[in-house]
């Protein structure tokens, strides 16, 4: 009882039952009072037939309407009362309505009524348009009017009539309702049918299996919460993914150093080599190696949680740009590659964190000098795009492959497939440096030609 199909069921049920039935007994009301107008209507006029001959003949004779009342009288049959005998049907018109008799100017001049009688009254316009109206040598002489309301008394044969059109109309009902049960019950299985779909795959996905999918179908909000089921699991299932991948880089990541520090900690014991300064300065390095591998974990973890403080504020960006270049100019000397700075005089203030930019130009200059050959240049460049400002590093390397360009900002992605220490870092910097720019209201990306260099910029909000 508590399954939405069957409450759904249940409610399309008595609906259709409540309309149908109430639709039955009004076709029943109105059918039943149809019919004994009808009746009356044919009763009155079979009787109005005689009686206008009689009024006719009448005026004729007498050239007015003095002493009509005996006419009508002899004419129209006396009332029966309702319990006439077997074979003497009851009076269709008991009590009678009134029956009125006017004149060429529409004045009353018999009225049969038991109440206030209207003699030398005017007939209404509705009441004319109803009336017989009375000739005589094609000139209108008088009018007849008798109206009666449904018959109150039918024959034998017209309540068989009116019993057999109960019948109808209640075994219609019938049929109709029980139609309306068996569609409400399809609907509401069309209706539930996806949700139940939809129940199975949110278990799968408790389940762990998150490559379960819904087809989307039914109405427009049932298929509108499969494709954002259907999102939520694609994002379930690329986060595990970027879940697994991150266990096992950082694993990868921390057995390097680690095997070194154990080789030659070993080593060292054994007596294989000397327990020196030198040795100990390589053991040292390894452990900076993990020490700054962990920092930078711990803060591209703040970063993704939003828990990173930034000191956002309106900043000169060509003031960040060329003091974080001039910080490179030794390293650039020693390789030797040029560095050029493009920035304009009327550069506007952006809305950022001046040191997380810096911090960001730093890995993107970094790894620009990694990739760029002797002799090669790198210009670091900034220009006006609307409402913001993009920040550019485009250097002379060896460049990036199409098919690598999406996965340069995810964490411990390198160019090198070997994963080689010398060729950079951890990996994780430009994952930062995307993170930092994003939760400073900005973006980031990257461009690259194959044996012709990168160009990687950022854009951030200019200041209102």
């Amino acid at each position: 009882m508590n399954r939405l199909w069957v409450r759904l069921t249940l409610a399309f049920a008595i609906v259709a039952v409540i309309g149908i039935g109430v639709a039955a007994f009004l076709a029943d009301q109105s059918v039943n009072s149809e019919f004994r107008s009808f009746i009356a209507r044919n009763e009155a006029d079979a009787q109005n037939s005689s009686l206008v001959s009689a009024l006719v003949k009448f005026y004729e004779e007498h050239q007015n309407w003095q002493g009509v009342d005996a006419v009508i009288t002899s004419t129209m049959p006396p009332p029966r009362p309702n319990s006439a005998p077997p074979n003497q049907p009851p009076d269709r018109f008991n009590p009678r309505p009134p029956l009125l008799v006017a004149d060429a100017d529409k004045r009353v001049v018999f009225d049969s009524g038991q109440g206030p009688r209207r003699l030398g009254e005017i007939l209404h316009s509705p009441e004319i348009d109803s009336a017989t109206t009375l000739q005589s040598n094609n000139q209108t002489i008088g009018y007849l009017l008798f109206t009666p309301g449904p018959i109150g008394n039918l024959l034998p044969p017209e309540q068989a009539f009116i019993d057999q059109v109960r019948r109808s109309l209640m075994l219609a009902a019938f049929i109709a309702s029980v139609i309306g049960v068996m569609v409400g019950l399809a609907f509401s299985r069309t209706l539930t049918r996806p949700l139940d779909r939809l129940a199975s795959a949110a278990r799968a996905i408790a389940a762990k299996d998150l490559t379960q999918r819904v087809e989307p179908g039914g109405t427009i909000e049932v298929a509108n919460v499969a494709h954002a089921f259907n999102d939520m699991a694609a994002s379930l299932q690329k986060s595990e993914e970027l879940r697994r991948n991150l266990v096992a880089d950082v694993a990868h990541e921390l057995r390097t150093p680690l095997s070194v520090m154990q080789g030659s900690l070993t080593a060292q014991l054994d007596g294989v080599f000397p327990l020196d300064l030198s040795e100990t300065a390589k053991l040292y390095d390894e452990t900076r190696l993990l020490s700054r591998l962990v920092d930078d974990l711990r803060e591209l973890a703040q970063v993704e949680a939003g828990q990173l403080q930034l000191n956002v504020g309106a900043i000169d960006l060509r003031r960040v740009i060329e003091s974080t270049v001039a910080a490179f100019a030794g390293a650039a000397s020693e390789k030797p590659v040029t560095l050029s700075v493009a920035v304009p005089a009327d550069v506007p203030l952006v809305t950022a964190d001046s040191e997380r930019v810096a911090q960001v130009l730093r890995v993107l200059l970094s790894n620009a000098l990694r990739h760029t050959s002797a002799n090669g240049t790198i210009t670091s460049a900034a220009v006006v795009l609307a409402d913001q400002v993009e920040v550019s590093v485009r250097d002379t390397g060896e460049g990036i492959h199409a098919n690598e360009l999406p996965y340069v900002f995810d964490r411990f992605w390198r160019g090198d497939k070997s994963r080689a220490r010398e060729s950079g870092g951890s990996g994780l910097g430009l994952a930062i440096a995307k993170q930092l720019i994003e939760a400073q209201g900005g973006s980031i990306g990257v461009e690259s030609t194959i044996g012709q260099g990168s160009r990687f910029w950022f854009r951030l909000p200019i200041t209102n």
